[in-house]
């Protein structure tokens, strides 16, 4: 069984996953994590690139694995993505009218952008397409690349979490199509950044994606506020968010601290979800969480209540088959969630 390798260059970690999948579960052969500055994948300045090739060829060397060739992953927050609905149209007029939606969202010109086009979904009855854009400034796509060579790897491709994460759910949730092809009902999906969030809901009658948003509130809003309330360091605050909620913290008043961010974050999900019920007429399953969620204690069961929806942290132990590789990094996993999935490409 072949495995395939996985470079995440994400916002404060490099994560590298080698993994086969045998059509039930994942092996895991290789995992690494270590923390970095994405400041690597915008800047061409020498030190700040070299010292991105020393985190991920230290990734690479706690991970143990003996793959060159490797798939590149980078951060949603660098990307810009939208799902439209396109009517079927040759491939010449399919790229001038995807340019044409790109434009209206894409704060960049063209000529500086890759753009990369994923057909998710063909209506059978409507004839049209749902299709993903996802885009990227040229000059982050090749600082990507030109990290990952310099480390000593060769680049097979290069995607954005939102493609990665949309392949690994249609894997984790195949077993919830119902058969029926009417209507919306699926998941949505929190991927929890560090600076920005993006937000997903899968639909399970089309089996794909169907709505993303990007969220600019992440994990640092949070670390932030507890710093400067509590005058003390981001280590610190980040233990704080570990055990928000525990009779152990309950002396520093989290809820009063976070409340201004908690409250901008609910804003947002509760707008995707009100969308999704009005344009869509969406039967909403649940939320599942993963990424810097990790580090906040709780989030699931505050979503739950103020969403009204099912909330809980996307596991990825139940598709894993256990063995060293993967007890050495079990508590890590919510972060290898769309690293997961790019073994998948």
């Amino acid at each position: 069984m072949n495995s395939a390798c996985v470079v995440e260059l994400g916002e404060i970690f490099v994560k590298v996953l080698e993994a086969s999948h045998d059509g039930t579960m994942f092996q895991a052969q290789a995992m690494g994590l270590e923390q970095y500055d994405s400041a690597a994948l915008k800047s061409n300045q020498n030190a700040i690139v070299n010292e991105g090739v020393k985190h991920v060829q230290k990734a690479l060397a706690n991970s143990g694995t003996t793959k060159s060739n490797v798939h590149i992953i980078i951060p949603d927050a660098l990307s810009y993505s939208r799902i439209v609905t396109m009517p079927h149209l040759n491939e010449r007029e399919l790229i001038s009218a995807i340019k044409y939606q790109a434009d209206q969202f894409i704060p960049m010109p063209l000529e500086d952008t890759n753009l990369d086009l994923e057909v998710l979904y063909e209506d059978p009855v409507t004839k049209k397409n749902l299709i993903l854009i996802v885009a990227a400034s040229k000059s982050i796509v090749e600082n990507a690349q030109n990290l990952v060579e310099q480390a000593g790897l060769l680049p097979l491709s290069l995607q954005a979490e939102v493609s990665a994460c949309n392949r690994l759910c249609q894997l984790l949730f195949a077993k919830e199509k119902t058969g029926t092809e009417q209507g919306t009902e699926g998941f949505f999906v929190f991927n929890m950044g560090y600076q920005s969030s993006s937000l997903y809901f899968y639909d399970t009658i089309k089996s794909t994606f169907i709505y993303t948003r990007s969220i600019p509130t992440g994990l640092m809003v949070f670390q932030r506020e507890l710093e400067v309330n509590l005058n003390i360091d981001k280590q610190r605050a980040i233990e704080l968010l570990r055990t928000f909620g525990t009779a152990q913290n309950a002396s520093y008043k989290l809820e009063t601290i976070l409340a201004p961010a908690l409250r901008d974050l609910l804003t947002q999900l509760k707008s995707a979800i009100d969308t999704l019920r009005t344009t869509n007429a969406a039967h909403i399953k649940g939320l599942y969480m993963f990424n810097n969620s990790n580090n906040f204690r709780a989030l699931d069961q505050l979503l739950a209540h103020e969403l009204g929806i099912p909330s809980s942290s996307l596991d990825l132990s139940p598709f894993f088959e256990s063995n060293k590789v993967l007890e050495a990094y079990r508590q890590y996993l919510s972060y290898f969630v769309v690293t997961a999935g790019g073994t998948l490409a």
